[in-house]
């Protein structure tokens, strides 16, 4: 209400100059988005067509084309996470930069004026589009250090569980590792690349290994691990030398896992805040930790290429 009687104060010429400094920051913003989505030239996303495109008016600010060779129209959000957003791209950056700064849900909604329930699904939006990137691109090379780490199945926020609701923090109703917790299988190289994900229930797998890192580990990789014997196994299996850490031991010359023990610590320690997090949404949150970019527009421009999942099919645990 101070904001609307300051701008009600303001004489014809200020108003109108106020409204050319909006409009200018929103044509920005679109100028920049469409910059970013069509950096390698006009594209049609439904036929890939780069030829036979026309500008075709204007939509809600926003720039149209038509495909001529399938007669599709688009603009630079469509098939992207912002496609069918009502709020402006402004509003977007604040809130990517409330998420870089690890804000509550509640305090980014404050902040940038949305629901709660809206920044809980932006959230994930953009996570899904991260997490897209990096199944695309991340490859580990040369000592990779592999460990797992298990946590409780979590139904946070869901209805008709399939078990008897608990309190967080419960523990789980069988002893030590079982099908009650998930497996989260990480790994990283020398060069600071990780990659993790659930694997699978109970018990690391060889199976549940080959999954998790087909095509994702180089040729001539050493592979480090505990003494775990499904991670020999699949070392033999992908042609990599396998250097075993034995129980009691830290290292063994220059090979130890030290860094993959020290990523499970900051992983569990990132998830302590959250107060729990369900284990459909925990794919998303190990690649938060460590593989989030940390740049409002680099990450705006990333994001704005690819389309999130939609929220009704996703599994209650993710398993690969």
């Amino acid at each position: 209400m101070n904001l609307y009687h300051l701008i009600q104060s303001l004489n014809p010429e200020q108003k109108s100059q106020l409204l050319h400094i909006l409009q200018s920051e929103s044509k920005s913003n679109q100028e920049n988005l469409v910059e970013a989505k069509f950096h390698n030239g006009l594209f049609c996303p439904k036929c890939g067509c780069t030829e036979n495109i026309t500008k075709f008016g204007f939509k809600n600010g926003h720039q149209r084309f038509r495909c001529k060779n399938c007669g599709r129209v688009f603009n630079e959000v469509t098939d992207s996470f912002l496609m069918g957003t009502k709020k402006d791209i402004s509003i977007w950056k604040k809130y990517i930069d409330c998420m870089l700064n690890h804000f509550t849900i509640r305090n980014t909604a404050e902040i940038c004026g949305i629901n709660k329930t809206t920044a809980f699904v932006w959230r994930h939006k953009i996570l899904d589009v991260i997490s897209s990137k990096t199944d695309k691109e991340i490859k580990l090379n040369g000592i990779i250090e592999v460990d797992e780490a298990f946590f409780n199945i979590s139904y946070k926020g869901m209805r008709n569980l399939p078990r008897e609701s608990h309190h967080r923090g419960t523990k789980a109703n069988k002893r030590g590792i079982s099908n009650a917790q998930v497996c989260v299988t990480c790994a990283i190289d020398r060069n600071k690349n990780s990659y993790g994900k659930i694997s699978n229930l109970g018990r690391i797998t060889i199976d549940s290994l080959n999954r998790l890192f087909e095509n994702r580990i180089e040729i001539e990789s050493i592979i480090c691990s505990d003494s775990n014997s499904a991670y020999r196994k699949f070392s033999e299996g992908i042609g990599c030398k396998h250097i075993e850490i034995e129980s009691g031991k830290h290292k063994n010359g220059i090979y130890h896992i030290n860094h993959i023990n020290s990523y499970h610590s900051k992983l569990k320690t990132f998830l302590r805040k959250f107060n729990g997090v369900a284990t459909k949404y925990l794919n998303n949150y190990i690649v938060w930790v460590d593989n989030m970019i940390d740049e409002i527009e680099e990450l705006m421009n990333i994001i704005c290429k690819q389309r999130y999942r939609s929220f009704n099919d996703r599994k209650l645990i993710p398993v690969i």
